[in-house]
């Protein structure tokens, strides 16, 4: 291993990468990977030889080594920093010389400026393997990369730390528990029988997760985009990956054709004041709710054409239609604030759907988990709490969710009562009314559950931050609650 400053000529040493003859990279995913460093202000790298890249070796296992020139096996992984590659060798030899205190501080200040790392694979078309990268910081809460998780790489016998996603199937065996499977394992359970490198149709994909033992589920825009637009944040909020199906027409020497391509998002951002869009309900029946959710217009997405996290945008796009024969939602991939940089072309894209990936104890769709919030908002609060609410929801884990508890305000008198009567499975739903940005309440409810149930039996409980012990919405949550016998925790009284 060595450290060396980090500048445009050793990115191209490094990768094995040539410019044009204007001074840019010949790929446009080259190009962005480089810029991504410059905005993380890496300064310096570390460059791992002869790293074993277990999906690396997957592929070099099925397809590479019987190649009539078999590539090297081995890959080379670049870890950056911010920081110079003075201030890191110095920083190293702390951590592998001084006392054991002095170990520990430069690890931890090593980890303060680690920005993750980067496979190098000896493939002379897409040297660039699995990179983990931190995202860009999140601007106030603007932004929110809900899919990202953490990694841990080995340098010199020191752990190093960082929030990152790799690709979308890396996230979906975290939440599941599960290792993470390779391209190549992910192409052979779709029943391609082509090179990982050729891609997968929305079907292929849908019947790779089911062979991998996962459940999936899936939306389109048709003729609810705000509705769509809802469910893609409720899934995010809830830390699921979403691949958005993408489709446009492309003209070739044959005539006109309809090309696919597909996307993985990890993160959405809601611009300040944004306001609370009214979503119709997928039953024409029902009023249409409003929903903060649906005013979503900026994604951060991985897109294998270009790199990770990079910055698109949803529009209404009124005058083309979509495969289902409604006018389209459709993705820019690129900035409409800003021209695209020279390197980079803007386009447009048709979204025809979405996939999103679920542990199989996740049983519920969250097709479900809106109706059920439609019947709370059209049968409960109107009762409860007559007030026009902000309406979301999310998925989460009962683990996850009692821990947070503590955080919302609740009245502590309450707290203990209402932990030993709560009983939560695995996975559970949450659906949640803000007022003015704050929350109000939750319901809680079993997404586990086979069969659902679209009344109080989904119940598991009632957090309303909210609402006032002894308050008049109190007393009817309270009486709602001891009807279908569910614990209700509520704020301290005022």
């Amino acid at each position: 291993m060595s450290v060396r400053a980090l500048t445009r000529e050793s990115y191209a040493e490094m990768l094995g990468v040539r410019t044009n003859g204007e001074g840019r990279f010949e790929s446009a995913s080259i190009e962005y990977l480089w810029s991504y460093l410059e905005a993380l202000q890496a300064a310096s790298v570390i460059v791992e030889e002869g790293y074993v890249d277990r999906h690396f070796l997957d592929d070099f296992a099925r397809y590479y080594s019987r190649a009539f020139r078999v590539p090297a096996a081995h890959c080379r992984r670049f870890h950056f920093f911010r920081a110079t590659a003075d201030e890191i060798d110095e920083a190293l030899d702390e951590a592998l010389a001084g006392e054991a205190t002095t170990r520990a501080d430069a690890r931890v200040w090593l980890s303060d400026r680690y920005l993750g790392f980067v496979v190098g694979r000896p493939l002379v078309g897409a040297p660039v393997g699995r990179s983990v990268l931190v995202t860009y910081p999140a601007d106030g809460g603007r932004r929110q990369y809900t899919t990202v998780r953490p990694y841990r790489a080995h340098l010199y016998g020191l752990d190093l730390d960082v929030q990152g996603l790799a690709y979308q199937q890396q996230q979906v065996a975290r939440i599941a528990g599960y290792r993470t499977p390779t391209p190549s394992e992910i192409t052979a359970a779709s029943g391609s029988p082509f090179a990982a490198s050729y891609g997968l149709d929305d079907r292929q994909m849908a019947s790779a997760l089911a062979n991998l033992g996962y459940a999936a589920d899936h939306f389109v825009p048709a003729e609810n985009r705000p509705l769509f637009r809802g469910k893609l944040v409720a899934a995010l909020e809830s830390r699921l990956p979403v691949i958005l199906l993408l489709s446009r027409d492309e003209t070739t020497g044959a005539g006109t054709v309809r090309v696919g391509h597909a996307v993985a998002v990890t993160g959405f951002a809601i611009e300040p004041g944004a306001e609370a869009v009214d979503v119709p309900a997928a039953r024409p029946s029902s009023p249409s709710l409003p929903m903060i959710a649906a005013s979503v217009r900026t994604l951060y997405v991985h897109d294998d054409n270009l790199g990770s996290h990079a910055h698109y945008e949803l529009f209404d796009w009124d005058d083309v239609k979509s495969a289902s024969g409604d006018p389209a939602l459709g993705l820019l991939r690129g900035r409409s604030d800003r021209p695209p940089p020279e390197w980079w072309t803007a386009d447009e894209w048709i979204i025809e759907g979405a996939l999103v990936p679920k542990p199989p104890k996740l049983r519920m769709p969250l097709d479900n988990l809106f109706d059920l919030m439609w019947s709370f908002a059209c049968q409960v609060f109107p009762v409860v709490l007559p007030i026009e609410f902000d309406y979301g929801v999310r998925v989460t884990t009962g683990v996850e969710y009692r821990a947070a508890l503590g955080e919302r305000g609740l009245d502590p008198m309450q707290m203990r009562r209402f932990q030993e009567a709560l009983s939560l499975p695995r996975y559970i739903g949450v659906v949640r009314a803000h007022w003015k940005d704050a929350l109000v309440c939750e319901f809680i409810a079993d997404v586990t559950a086979v069969d659902f149930v679209g009344d109080g039996r989904s119940l598991l409980g009632v957090v309303a931050p909210g609402v006032a012990l002894h308050s008049a919405a109190w007393k009817a949550l309270d009486q709602l609650c001891g009807t279908i016998a569910i614990p209700l925790i509520t704020a301290p009284p005022t």
